[in-house]
């Protein structure tokens, strides 16, 4: 499981339980604010869903906490590669020795003579 999939987990049963802290408001508000006994029993029902709200944010908290934190090599999405530059350096004969000299150089360096142009 990745730390983004373990952050969506925690952060959705927060989440269930943020929006039944709310409903359960709701429900005390309206229970309490009528005295319609009818409404009564809502206030009730939202002390209930209080309790069990509280427990599910609660869960996502420690589910949040008790996540394991990948190493910083894993958590970056772009990676650079190294460029490597080859560069090609064409060798001929020395006319004097013989040996293979680059084409750049001035000097052979196997004898020291100087190459013709």
């Amino acid at each position: 499981m990745t730390k983004g999939q373990i952050e969506s987990k925690g952060y959705s049963i927060m989440s269930i339980g943020i929006v039944l802290i709310c409903i359960s408001f709701l429900f005390m508000f309206v229970g309490s604010y009528f005295s319609n006994p009818g409404f009564s029993d809502l206030y009730s029902w939202g002390s209930a869903i209080m309790g069990l709200s509280t427990l599910i944010t609660v869960a996502g908290v420690i589910v949040r906490a008790t996540e394991k934190t990948p190493p910083a090599s894993q958590l970056s999405a772009v990676t650079k590669e190294k460029e490597t530059i080859v560069k090609e350096v064409v060798m001929i004969p020395c006319e004097y020795c013989g040996g293979l000299e680059p084409q750049t150089s001035a000097y052979c360096p196997h004898c020291g003579a100087k190459r013709k142009a």
